[in-house]
């Protein structure tokens, strides 16, 4: 199942695949989000983007401004979604990846990590780069502090996340929404 996405309508006791070559997209699903269980959003390797409104029945091509390719996105309702591309952009869409706006452009995007409904983590390819969103992703704002760099970054919650690099596994609490304390 590698590069597929995978659906179930029976709790997982049955998996179908969604084959999208024979849907004429070319690329392998590499990372997606759903809304709920008729609307999501898929990125493929190949640079397409892809959209189901009908719980992977059929799938619609859709695209970036200016030709961006996704890595992935995430869906904070079947309207609003974020999409994350390999060049550091972060693009938003309200009505359901119709139109996208660019809401972000800063260094190469690793990982995104969302809290809840409305906020959110990205992790960059920079020393302790990381930002925050509480509005959807509609803006961004910095949190860091040092010059450790992260291989990786999961969040728990909005105040408690565990980092990795080659030297260790570490816990990084945050004690104020929105300051961000790495030690």
């Amino acid at each position: 199942f590698y590069g597929s996405v995978i659906g179930t309508t029976d709790a997982g006791k049955t998996l179908n695949e969604y084959d999208f070559y024979t849907m004429g997209i070319d690329g392998h699903a590499i990372g997606g989000d759903f809304a709920n269980t008729q609307t999501g959003l898929v990125a493929c390797n190949l640079g397409e983007f892809v959209r189901t409104n009908d719980g992977g029945n059929s799938w619609d091509r859709i695209d970036l401004p200016g030709g961006a390719t996704s890595l992935t996105t995430h869906m904070y309702d079947a309207n609003t979604a974020v999409a994350f591309t390999p060049t550091g952009y972060i693009f938003r869409t309200i009505d359901n990846g119709t139109t996208w706006t660019q809401v972000f452009k800063k260094e190469y995007l690793k990982y995104y990590f969302p809290i809840d409904k409305n906020s959110g983590y990205v992790a960059t390819n920079q020393p302790d780069s990381v930002y925050y969103t509480k509005d959807q992703g509609l803006t961004w704002k910095k949190q860091w502090k040092g010059s450790i760099s992260w291989t990786y970054i999961s969040f728990v919650n909005p105040y408690l996340a565990y980092c990795s690099n080659s030297d260790g596994i570490y816990r990084v609490d945050f004690p104020h929404p929105g300051v961000v304390l790495l030690s």
